[in-house]
């Protein structure tokens, strides 16, 4: 206990500029601290480890953003070749860029929205087909009624963090990180059940109660477009699925261009803020909505954009954009299982970035998204390697 209030004094002072906006991060790392302290150290050397570790953190500078933050033996100063300098058309960086452009195949493959040729109408309700939905949370099927009464906005009973092991007494545990209560059991988070739509002839033409459209579009040519930017979406639930309701577009050189909240099309029905970061003040506070934000994005980008981002079918869909010159961080880099099981994009930045990403609990930030996405494509265009990555090699052959 001594050891953890120890870590928790330090890292609260290192982390004393993005505490604000990410309130539990000093303490959710002082835990993580003192566990690996404890799973790698015996009960002569405890107090000797702790030691040396808190000598080591008290040496560390403030962090100066969410990206300069890990716990003593993951944390590293960024090194000069990952921070963000000016590739604005630097040809070299483009014509590698060209080389990592997912085919049509994979496209297909991945769930990317391609539609068939021209491009249907949007048709009207298709209201009367979604009488039984799938939950994309717990995975118990349901029928969307709206306006929710009370009892349908705690029905969901689901888990919202990742499984990871944990070492007791010789026995290893697969423990939710979010509750830390072992897999199997009850969900920790009660919330309403929704559902999100993934096929092109469903989402083009998607609709709840109403006649609603929200048909795909193409970019157009565009003169003075980015030759590449790197995207990144956040979305929430709504009576039609999941709808956009924040969009951030950086250049190669890490400049934010575009970071927009956007006003979903129909009434949200959860604004998942755990995740999308995305409260309904800043919903109800944004002037945007998809149609203006896809002409804002329009200028900014053309049919020629290479877009790099991490699932960008996800972002796509949200977009309600058909669009084929992309860069997908989460296929770069194969998972070891192999499909569907892919890399997360807060794994790939710390390995290849020594950057830790999505840390908080108040949901991810795009912006960051975005940026680790257009730095991992840039380290793997120009081969750079993070101290990290040597522990990895055999998991980074794509590398």
């Amino acid at each position: 206990m001594k050891a953890l209030n120890v870590f928790f004094k330090e890292f609260s002072r290192i982390y004393a500029v993005v505490l604000e906006s990410n309130q539990t991060l000093a303490h959710e790392h002082a835990l993580l601290q003192e566990q690996k302290l404890y799973n790698q150290s015996t009960r002569a050397t405890y107090q000797t480890s702790a030691g040396h570790i808190n000598q080591r953190l008290k040496k560390r500078p403030p962090a100066t953003s969410i990206s300069d933050v890990g716990i003593d033996g993951e944390w590293t100063p960024a090194p000069p070749s990952s921070s963000t300098s000016d590739f604005t058309g630097n040809k070299a960086l483009l014509e590698n860029l060209e080389k990592m452009l997912l085919s049509t195949e994979q496209m297909e493959a991945n769930g990317y929205p391609i539609a068939p040729t021209p491009v249907p109408e949007s048709a009207g309700s298709l209201a009367a087909q979604y009488t039984s939905m799938k939950c994309n949370r717990c995975g118990k099927a349901f029928v969307p009624t709206y306006p929710l009464d009370e009892e349908a906005k705690v029905e969901c009973s689901f888990h919202h963090g990742y499984l990871y092991s944990n070492k007791n007494g010789g026995e290893i545990y697969r423990l939710f990180s979010c509750c830390h209560e072992p897999n199997g059991r009850q969900g920790c988070v009660r919330a309403p059940h929704v559902f999100k739509l993934e096929q092109f002839e469903e989402l083009h033409n998607m609709s709840a109660q109403t006649v609603l459209k929200i048909p795909f579009t193409r970019l157009s040519k565009g003169t003075d477009a980015h030759p590449a930017v790197g995207i990144d979406c956040e979305m929430s639930y709504t009576m039609c699925g999941m709808e956009l309701t924040r969009i951030t577009v950086v250049t190669l050189d890490g400049k934010r261009i575009m970071d927009e909240v956007v006003k979903p099309s129909t009434e949200v029905v959860d604004y998942n803020t755990m995740f999308s970061g995305i409260t309904e003040k800043m919903v109800q506070g944004s002037s945007h909505t998809l149609d203006t934000a896809k002409v804002e994005l329009n200028k900014l980008i053309s049919h020629n954009t290479i877009i790099i981002g991490h699932g960008l079918e996800n972002d796509l869909k949200a977009m309600r954009i058909l669009h084929d010159r992309v860069i997908d961080t989460s296929l770069m880099f194969p998972h070891p299982k192999g499909p569907p099981y892919k890399q997360p994009l807060r794994f790939l930045a710390q390995k290849i970035l020594n950057r830790r990403i999505q840390e908080g609990k108040n949901g991810h930030d795009s912006y960051d998204d975005a940026l680790a996405a257009v730095d991992v494509v840039k380290a793997k265009a120009f081969k750079r390697k993070s101290a990290v990555f040597y522990l990895s090699r055999r998991l980074f052959n794509a590398y």
